[in-house]
């Protein structure tokens, strides 16, 4: 599993509606110094000033699955840098080519929070138009996907990891609305604490 030549992954994009996660296979024949990112996946350095400041990864939100999408978008968010692929550091990263492993379905509790972080990485980066597809649409597309892999596994783990990856929706969804609750509050607090401040300076002008 996995091809020392190959490209697996070289920059990613987040599908808007369908939360999907598409990948650069190719690179340009003129390879430049760089090439933007949506986030990263794996494989990724970061300035450690950067990484503390923003208190580095989320192990409450993102314990695992979709940890690294996260780090890589409060980074952009609260330091206004961005992501980036240097096409000359190559690193072999193997990959198993049974699908259900693949996907991380080696049992319930890695199934579980790979259905739970998906949903949370929707709710806390996605917009309203991307959490309510993700909801009504997206999570049954994932669903059907992973669950079809499930099938190939023997009765017993696959009956364990069916269920760990249903009682991972149902967590996602949930954890997903209180993490927006949560994010929305701040920011409105935030909003509010910054109009007290520009109120106070007007009045001491």
């Amino acid at each position: 599993g996995g091809q020392p030549g190959g490209v697996g992954w070289a920059g990613v994009r987040r599908r808007r509606v369908r939360s999907e996660t598409t990948c650069r296979t190719r690179l340009p024949p003129e390879l430049p110094g760089r090439l933007p990112s949506e986030d990263f996946p794996n494989c990724f350095m970061v300035r450690r000033l950067d990484f503390e400041a923003i208190g580095g990864f989320s192990e409450t939100r993102f314990p695992q699955h979709m940890e690294e999408g996260d780090l890589a978008r409060r980074l952009v968010r609260e330091t206004g840098n961005g992501v980036y692929l240097v096409p000359v550091a190559r690193i072999w990263h193997y990959i198993e080519t049974e699908l259900a492993r693949r996907l991380h379905l080696r049992n319930a509790g890695r199934a579980f929070l790979c259905a739970r972080g998906r949903a949370m990485f929707t709710a806390v980066h996605g917009d309203r138009i991307q959490w309510v597809s993700y909801i009504l649409a997206a999570q049954w597309m994932f669903a059907v996907f992973y669950l079809g892999a499930a099938l190939s596994l023997p009765g017993d783990q696959r009956t364990a990891v069916v269920s760990g990856y249903l009682r991972g929706l149902r967590a996602g969804i949930i954890d997903g609305w209180r993490a927006r609750i949560e994010d929305s509050r701040e920011m409105t607090s935030m909003h509010a604490a910054a109009r007290a401040l520009g109120a106070s300076a007007d009045k001491h002008r």
